[in-house]
């Protein structure tokens, strides 16, 4: 079976800009292990309470989903979601990390949002085994490259805790945030220590099996979508 990660995005009063480039290199960091059919992506956009709720309840996700991503507004107990006719829509954290909790396959929670570090703490005291949130206010651009140095090194093989570390350090070299510190934490969970073995599959490894199981023209298109995705996402 393969992973499944869900990547939620609500921007209700339109004023992340950053968000797009959030969206667009997700798509491209995973692009290639879409295409070989050994990660699932799922991007919800203009994400209401309603349609959050049926996306996470679909058949192919429900206990199936290995990551859960939420890039938008945040209070320190709410998410902020787009409401059903327009407008505003908030969704209860502790309501919500509980419904979390209860998903089987899940190892990460991810809430890229301002004051969201104390619902990725809940998150962990209720048993996930990882999760991440942001002391204070963040800056959306500067936030959007964090998520793309973590999962870059999350796809390159290195566990949660690990790729956290390295994405902290490359954004403390680059002052992604300067003059503030780094402002995301990462919370593990003492009951459930699962993050500790979690790594994405392998490119590589899938690129393999096509070697020796395909024929000549599928590892072709194997190298195609490696050397593409690299390529795009050398431009970030």
């Amino acid at each position: 079976m393969k992973t499944q990660v869900v990547f939620a995005y609500a921007n209700p009063v339109h004023d992340l800009d950053g968000l797009k480039y959030e969206a667009r290199t997700a798509e491209l960091l995973f692009f290639p292990y879409r295409e070989l059919e050994i990660i699932g992506l799922t991007s919800i956009f203009n994400t209401s309470p309603a349609v959050l709720a049926e996306t996470l309840h679909r058949p192919s996700l429900n206990n199936k989903f290995s990551i859960f991503h939420f890039a938008g507004h945040s209070k320190k107990k709410w998410l902020v979601l787009e409401g059903e006719k327009g407008g505003v829509a908030q969704l209860e954290l502790e309501g919500f990390t509980k419904y979390l909790k209860e998903q089987k396959g899940l190892k990460l929670v991810f809430f890229n949002s301002c004051h969201s570090a104390e619902g990725a703490r809940a998150c962990a005291a209720a048993g996930i085994p990882a999760a991440i949130g942001a002391n204070g206010l963040l800056d959306d651009y500067a936030s959007s490259r964090f998520v793309a140095i973590i999962y870059s090194a999350m796809l390159g093989g290195d566990p949660i805790e690990q790729a956290f570390k390295k994405a902290v350090g490359f954004a403390e070299a680059q002052q992604l945030f300067a003059p503030d510190p780094v402002p995301y934490e990462l919370f593990l969970s003492d009951s459930n220590p699962a993050h500790r073995d979690f790594v994405l599959p392998s490119l590589h490894d899938a690129v393999h099996d096509l070697k020796e199981n395909s024929s000549a023209q599928v590892t072709y298109q194997a190298r195609t979508i490696i050397t593409d995705s690299t390529f795009h996402n050398s431009t970030f």
